[in-house]
């Protein structure tokens, strides 16, 4: 009798945990972010390899020729639940957000666009953690803008001040 009580008992809690989860809420921005740089590709391409060595983000692709610049999946860090939505699971133990990010730069010297793609994850167990699950994250289009906004900015001062030197006759300084 003690067994089947044990049985009973795992299995009302793997029930309650189950049906304690909620999905994460449909997402309300772009899967893909795509922006006009107002810069060149190579200011762009440089501002975007910036912005990935300023956060510490560490690239495992990158490729000018193509445009492409890529991560594995990692820790996404406190900023997880600002970034991405995972529906909630408290009866579960819940490892934090993985994000990995795609950023294809695209354009010629007079223009560049920048398309940014994140994607997010979440590791889920039982309290005992011998059971776990991947879960789909929603993006909230929040690191995608960050990303964006810090490279664009870069990348159009460098292009501004490309365009002042030359403008006084002084070589440009890379």
């Amino acid at each position: 009798m003690g067994q089947l009580l044990r049985v009973l008992v795992v299995l009302f809690s793997v029930v309650a945990a189950m049906a304690s989860a909620t999905k994460p809420a449909e997402p309300t921005t772009p899967i893909a972010r795509t922006a006009s740089s107002g810069a060149g590709f190579d200011a762009t391409w440089s501002a975007v390899v910036d912005v990935f060595a300023d956060h510490n983000w560490a690239i495992t692709t990158i490729d000018k020729a193509s445009g492409i610049i890529a991560t594995d999946w990692m820790n996404a860090g406190a900023d997880g639940e600002r970034f991405a939505d995972c529906g909630s699971a408290p009866m579960l133990h819940e490892d934090p957000i993985e994000a990995r990010f795609n950023v294809r730069v695209k354009g010629d010297a007079a223009d560049a666009t920048m398309t940014v793609n994140v994607s997010f994850r979440r590791t889920r167990s039982l309290p005992d953690r011998t059971d776990s699950h991947v879960v789909q994250c929603n993006t909230r289009g929040v690191v995608e803008a960050l990303i964006q906004d810090e490279a664009l900015a870069t990348a159009r001062r460098a292009t501004r001040r490309r365009a002042i030197a030359t403008d006084a006759g002084v070589a440009p300084a890379d």
